[in-house]
């Protein structure tokens, strides 16, 4: 396909990572987190994953069991190989 054609001639929409991330709002308010509690976390949950919905999904099976939510995305690393690689940004 001719890409820079298409670009040259404004003909191809093209959608980057920080178009398709979650923001902290999106976060908090996505059905993808499982109940309440996270508090000031999502914050470090967005930045962890950089806003990625794969990641986000990924971490979220994990705290799915946590009694305590908030303190689980405190310990959450993204180096995780399921996280690290969904989150990491595409070359």
């Amino acid at each position: 396909m001719p890409l820079h054609r298409f670009r040259l001639y404004d003909a191809i929409t093209e959608a980057r990572m920080s178009v398709l991330a979650f923001a902290e709002p999106e976060t908090d308010e996505s059905s993808m987190l499982p109940g309440s509690g996270f508090g000031d976390s999502i914050r470090r949950l967005v930045e962890r994953t950089r806003g990625w919905p794969a990641g986000l999904c990924f971490a979220s099976l994990g705290l799915e069991r946590c009694l305590e939510p908030d303190l689980a995305v405190t310990s959450l690393t993204g180096d995780s190989s399921n996280i690290a690689e969904y989150s990491r940004p595409m070359a």
